[in-house]
């Protein structure tokens, strides 16, 4: 009953371990976000846009609202604040300088969809604004979510040790005729314990706490004749009235890409006509080659009277030759 009464011991520490892990993880998490409730923050433009995440928006909203940004029908956004991007004092805005480009003028689609103005971007940029939003239970620590999940990462293991103890504890106590019946029992509650603590809810991955979607949904509720920047804090351009300079700028259509010149290619001169390309009944002048000389037979053909050339005569007859013809002796 030894070896039976160690793996029940064991198995309660397997146990105990795993409930303690994971409730000491989420009672931290779930401190850390509750805490802050009563410290009475009062988020402002750029706090709201980061939390609903808008912040790259909520940025150009702020300098067009401000005079340091203005939009065409065109399409295209120009920054006309001669600050550079260094002697900005918010991130989000210095990034928007950088990402229009060094003539300061660029399409607000464009402009919106560069890899600078992107969420976690700015959120690396602005690590004053995560922090204050953190500490004030708006928005979850990361650092701390992470804890919390993994204090749940040797809970699904549980189970199968428990249960493997158990039937080792069940097989020693045939073997040496002990109580199966309360070993089942006991072995059985902790297999029950260590299945409810791998199957419980985990921490589910969120931006914002319960309090910043309680700060969210306050402000999104009352946001009716505010500020233009803060309506686009709330809920992006798309929340901009239609004749809004911003909203035109991003409804407007992109400009047609400029056609790709391509110079022409190279004229060849005008080939000769060849002896296929003479008209019918025309002279050719062209001379036969090798392949075009008939080959000799071994038999030579007599000349044609009145050709140029030493005559040639017999006996009884005549030949014609170079200087006229002559008659046979």
């Amino acid at each position: 009953m030894g070896a039976v009464t160690v793996l029940f011991l064991a198995a309660i520490a397997v146990v105990g371990l795993n409930v303690f892990r994971a409730a000491a993880a989420v009672a931290g998490l779930r401190r850390a976000e509750l805490a802050p409730r009563r410290s009475g923050f009062t988020p402002g433009t750029y706090e709201l846009a980061y939390l609903a995440e808008h912040l790259a928006e909520t940025a150009v909203a702020v300098m067009h609202q401000e005079g340091r940004l203005v939009a065409s029908r065109s399409g295209t956004v120009t920054v006309t604040d001669p600050a550079t991007a260094a002697e900005t004092a918010v991130a989000a805005e210095a990034t928007v300088i950088l990402a229009a480009g060094p003539t300061r003028t660029r399409p607000l689609a464009e402009l919106l969809a560069d890899r600078r103005l992107s969420g976690w971007q700015l959120a690396e940029a602005s690590p004053e604004l995560r922090e204050r939003l953190v500490a004030s239970g708006l928005l979850r620590d990361q650092q701390l979510y992470a804890r919390a999940r993994a204090g749940y990462d040797s809970a699904p293991y549980a189970p199968v040790l428990v249960g493997l103890m158990g039937a080792v504890a069940l097989w020693q106590a045939d073997l040496h005729e002990g109580p199966l019946g309360l070993v089942q029992a006991g072995f059985g509650v902790l297999f029950a314990a260590a299945l409810a603590v791998a199957l419980w809810p985990r921490p589910k991955p969120s931006h914002t706490t319960e309090l910043g979607r309680k700060v969210l949904a306050r402000a999104r509720a009352s946001a009716d004749g505010e500020s233009p920047a803060l309506v686009v804090a709330l809920g992006g351009l798309y929340a901009l009235p239609p004749d809004h300079p911003l909203a035109v700028a991003r409804a407007a259509p992109p400009a047609p890409p400029e056609p790709v010149r391509r110079s022409a290619p190279p004229v060849a001169p005008p080939a000769s006509p060849g002896p296929s390309d003479a008209p019918p009944g025309a002279p050719s002048d062209a001379r036969p080659t090798r392949s075009d000389t008939p080959r000799s037979t071994g038999r030579q053909d007599p000349p044609e009277p009145g050709w140029g050339g030493v005559g040639t005569g017999g006996l009884g007859g005549g030949g014609c030759g170079g200087a006229g013809c002559g008659g046979g002796l």
